[in-house]
C-alpha cells in the first residue's frame, strides 16, 4: 500500500487571514483522529499571512476522499465561503524521504529524525 502526501496550499484574503487561520486549526483535533491519518500539519508563510499550507499523510486516497466528507470539512467549507482567494490541493507519492522507517510502505511512517523528540510532536532539540 503506498501512502498518499496531500499538499494543500490555501491563500485566505487579506481580510479575512483570521477567520481562516482558525477555521483551520478547529481540523486539526478530528482529522487527526480520522481512521487513515498519518500526519496532518498546518503551516503558515513566514512572509505571506495569508498563505498557509496542509501537509498530509493518508494510508490510502479512499481515507483522504472520506476525510473531504467529513462534517468538520463541510463545517470548515460555510465557515470560510468567501474568504479564500485560492484552494490547490496536490496528491503525490514519496519518491525517497530518508526518515522513513523499512515499514512505511506498510502505513507505519515510523519517521525517525536525529534530533527529533518522539515524545514531543514537531520538537526538534
Amino acid at each position: 500500500m503506498a501512502i498518499l502526501t496531500i499538499v494543500a496550499n490555501i491563500k485566505a484574503k487579506k481580510d479575512k487571514i483570521d477567520l481562516v487561520k482558525s477555521e483551520l486549526m478547529k481540523l486539526l483535533v478530528p482529522t487527526r483522529a480520522e481512521a487513515g491519518c498519518l500526519l496532518y500539519d498546518l503551516h503558515q508563510d513566514n512572509d505571506s499571512p495569508n498563505h498557509f499550507l496542509y501537509f498530509e499523510y493518508w494510508k490510502s486516497k479512499d481515507d483522504f476522499l472520506a476525510h473531504m466528507r467529513t462534517d468538520h470539512i463541510k463545517a470548515f467549507q460555510a465557515a470560510t465561503k468567501d474568504s479564500i482567494d485560492e484552494f490547490i490541493v496536490n496528491e503525490m507519492s514519496i519518491v525517497d524521504f530518508q526518515g522513513l522507517s523499512p515499514d512505511a510502505s506498510k502505513g507505519d511512517l515510523g519517521i525517525v529524525q536525529e534530533g527529533w523528540d518522539e515524545g514531543a510532536r514537531g520538537e526538534l532539540h
